[in-house]
Parts: structure tokens; sequence; C-alpha cells
């Protein structure tokens, strides 16, 4: 099959809302060619701290939602701004992934901000999004979404292989010898350590993993973590954040630094316990996502599985989200699939997305 390549300029906010990745980059839904630039900047603090502690009443509200909305839009106009400056050629799309503010996959609906409108618009460039709400509209979990785009980044690397994102969530892509693409949320990440930080000490992240270098885990807070009955729950299983949040009751007691390298500890174990889903035990493991910022959860982590660097294994290794979320545009366009039933319970495979044309400059 010959497709008809597509420059698309990619935005992918993190599901720990430490930063916003973007990338511009020529596919055409089947392969990669190039990847001409990226970067990543950072959530500001104040808007993290709104989006962290999101009420219920919030929720609710409308009106703050749509507040809200449009702080995280500007924010995101601002990078794209920056990236059509700094990029070389005009996108034909942009593609977005926005953060996640609450989602169910029960009720079939996830709050992704962002006005994908008001960002066509703006640039007069068509915008591609809203991967997770058409993935649950379908039947499936919402989660996770980016399986073929590493199955692709994979083709050439000896298999089983585990792609191991280590964000706000843990997510599971494993790929077999035969072809299999399995993936599911092995369980919660980043964010849950992200909020006890921050009630802790008021930061927004342990920056380099200083705290959890300093800390000493509690092997009994960390067993009693691992009876959440989300980890035993068999795939396809997508991670509801808040679903998670009464574990921090159990680290109460352990300074900000124990209750870091306690959360390592329980970061590794998910994974060790998600194993039990896979056919196969992987040849290798590879890891990407924000949490390869903590040296104390990568040493951790290299300690219980066979490794591999990302940037030995692809032929692009950096802001790998962003590129992902641009692949999935373009597999929305000549409609490839995105979700399997193998990865988000879909009943058949589909394609996944919605384009968001701008109205005429007048």
């Amino acid at each position: 099959m010959q497709l008809l390549e597509k420059k698309f300029l990619a935005l992918y906010s993190d599901t720990a809302l430490q930063e916003v990745e973007v990338a511009f980059v020529s596919t055409d839904g089947l392969d990669i060619s190039k990847v001409d630039s990226s970067f990543s900047r950072p959530y500001s603090y104040d808007l993290k701290d709104k989006l962290l502690n999101i009420t219920s009443e919030q929720l609710a509200d409308r009106k703050a939602i749509d507040a809200l909305d449009k702080e995280v839009t500007n924010f995101f106009i601002e990078i794209l701004k920056e990236a059509k400056e700094s990029f070389p050629q005009k996108a034909d799309y942009i593609t977005v992934m926005g953060p996640i503010i609450k989602n169910s996959t029960d009720d079939k609906y996830a709050i992704e901000l962002g006005n994908f409108e008001t960002m066509a618009n703006y640039f007069q460039i068509p915008v591609i999004g809203h991967f997770m709400q058409t993935d649950l509209m379908a039947g499936g979990t919402g989660s996770p979404l980016k399986a073929v785009f590493w199955e692709t980044m994979a083709r050439k690397i000896e298999k089983p292989v585990v792609i191991a994102n280590i964000g706000g969530i843990l997510k599971l892509i494993y790929l077999g010898v035969n072809g299999e693409i399995i993936g599911f949320d092995a369980g919660i990440g980043l964010s849950l350590m992200d909020e006890w930080v921050f009630r802790r000490t008021g930061q927004s992240q342990d920056d380099d993993g200083w705290l959890s270098a300093q800390g000493k885990a509690d092997k009994k807070v960390v067993k009693a973590l691992l009876k959440h009955p989300f980890l035993s729950q068999n795939p396809p299983k997508a991670v509801e954040p808040e679903d998670f949040d009464s574990l921090l009751g159990q680290l109460e007691g352990l300074s900000p630094a124990d209750g870091c390298a306690t959360l390592v500890s329980f970061f590794v174990e998910t994974l060790k316990k998600a194993e039990q889903f896979l056919p196969e035990k992987a040849f290798a493991w590879i890891l990407t996502g924000g949490g390869l910022k903590n040296p104390s959860l990568t040493l951790a982590l290299r300690q219980a599985f066979n490794i591999q660097k990302a940037s030995d294994c692809f032929a692009f290794h950096e802001h790998l989200n962003a590129i992902g979320i641009a692949f999935l545009g373009a597999r929305h366009l000549v409609n490839l699939p995105i979700s399997l039933p193998t990865t988000t319970g879909v009943a058949e495979a589909i394609s996944g997305g919605e384009v968001f044309d701008p109205a005429p400059d007048k």
C-alpha cells in the first residue's frame, strides 16, 4: 500500500502534566520518514496546580471548565506558535492530545482540555484530536492508544519485546514474535508521586528524583499498595486516576523522601505484576516517558528487567509521544486502525480521532 505523505505539527500533553512535547513529523500512517525537529516545554506551576487539583464541584461547573479549557488552549497556542517559527515548513495538519482531567471507561467519556476549533481557526490549519473519546465511544477503554505506533517503531527489533511508557500512568505494549500486539494500562504512575510531593512539600514534582534517592522504601506499605484491585484485573483495562487517590492515605506517616522511595518500589512491583498478563517473557523492555528523568526509578527498573535504551532501538528517540500522535493523525486520514481488540478492547480494529477544519479566514 502506498499512501500520500503529509506533514504534521504534533503536540502531546504527558499524563503527569510535567511537560508538553511538540514535533514536526512527515508520515503517511504506515511509516515515519522524517522528524524535522522536536522539543518540550514544561507546564507552569500555576496551571499544573489547577489541573491537578480540580474538584468535583469544578467538574460539574461548565463555566469553570470552560475557563480552564481556555487557559490550556492559550498555553498550547503559544507553544505551537513557537514551533511554527522554528520548524522549516508549513504543516498540513496539527495533531493534539490534551490533558485528560476526567475519564470513565464505564460511562464512555473523557474530558480533554484544549479547544481544537480555536486552534484550527487561529493557525488556519486542520486539527486532529479526540483520540481517546472516539475509542471510548466505540466501546474501548480509551487507553493505550499508540500501540500501532510502537509496532511500527519496533519492526526491526527482536521479539518479544515490551514498550513500557513510564509516565503519569504506567502503560505496556507487548509485541510478539508472530505479530501479536497487546496493550493495557498496568497501573498508576508519576501522577500519584507528583500528588504526594505536592501535598507534602508544595513542589510540583520530585525534580531529578532527588527525594526518591534520599528516601527508603517501606516494604509493608508497598505490599499494601499492591492490593489495589485494578492491578489484578484482566486486560483490556485503563486507569482512571482518581480511583488511586486513596493510596496516598497509606503513605501517611512517611517522610516526603520515604514516600517517594516507596512509590518507586510500588511502580516497579506494579510492572512485575503486570507481566502475568503477557503471553511470553519479553526479550527486552524498552522504556519511554517522563519517568526516565528520575534516576532512582530507572535504576530500579534496570535491576528488575532487561532494559534497552530507546536511543539504541529506534530511528527517532526523543519526544516519542508527540511523534506517535502525529502518526495516529495520519492513520485517521486514511482510515487505518488505531485501536485493536487486544489493546483497548474494541470489538474490531478501528481508526480514531476527529478532524476540526478551520473556519474560512476573513
